[in-house]
């Protein structure tokens, strides 16, 4: 069988689009918990707090070691937290499924502490079903186990169908968490917190709402009514901390 010079072109070009299509990247991050949540139950062996926002809605945060403020807290505390999560997506055809993965600690040791990544899950999976109007995919996992997830950005499904097989990472990433007005907590111990709140406030890679957030969680702590304005707030920090 011969094939002509056109002919070969077209096989190399559409075998470079599948190669490129295989090994597309999807990535979709957004703010999950941002605010004053409830503490609703606490986990001292994984460090966790199961929250209830004000909507009604149950979180459950992890809370690193270096948070001692942890082992004082209590159920019906009040606590400021907010928590960005990513999802990645990634086309893996010769891929295997997997069971999911915590691959926390690798996450932790790459971030090299310019994040704080509270918690990172990895998985290979075979998709069963997708629907995008409802924005639900449907996955089975290397035990067989079928996992159904509602997808907050549609684009993370664009293009996949039934047998394709996927890389997922998810990971959580805490932006800022601090102690608001808890009744148990002393004056001093609320504002242990606020040297590094300072540090936020003046980090430009922030987002808008996060800065926003700051500010009110420097309100609640503090009791002081200043702008949006991270020098304003240091030289108020420098002279009552005299």
């Amino acid at each position: 069988m011969r094939m002509s010079s056109t002919g070969f072109t077209s096989a190399i070009a559409v075998a470079v689009l599948s190669t490129a299509l295989a090994q597309e990247t999807r990535t979709t991050t957004r703010v999950i918990l941002a605010g004053s949540a409830r503490v609703e139950r606490i986990d001292l062996s994984t460090r966790s707090l199961i929250v209830r926002t004000t909507e009604g809605i149950v979180h459950t945060v992890y809370v690193p070691r270096d948070l001692k403020v942890f082992n004082e807290l209590k159920a019906g505390d009040t606590v400021d937290v907010r928590v960005a999560e990513e999802v990645i997506v990634a086309l893996n055809p010769r891929g295997r499924p997997t069971v999911l993965v915590d691959s926390t600690a690798d996450a932790r040791k790459a971030a090299a502490g310019e994040t704080e990544v509270l918690q990172q899950l990895k998985a290979t999976v075979t998709i069963v079903s997708v629907d995008l109007q409802l924005q639900v995919v449907v996955y089975k996992t290397a035990d067989n186990r079928q996992v159904m997830r509602q997808v907050a950005d549609p684009k993370l499904l664009e293009g996949l169908k039934a047998g394709d097989v996927i890389d997922i990472t998810y990971t959580r990433e805490r932006a800022a968490c601090g102690l608001a007005q808890s009744g148990m907590l002393s004056d001093s111990q609320r504002r242990s917190a606020v040297p590094r709140l300072l540090d936020y406030a003046d980090d430009g890679g922030m987002d808008r709402q996060t800065h926003e957030w700051v500010f009110q969680a420097l309100r609640d702590i503090t009791g002081q009514s200043l702008p949006h304005d991270a020098q304003v707030w240091r030289q108020w920090y420098r002279t009552a901390a005299r």
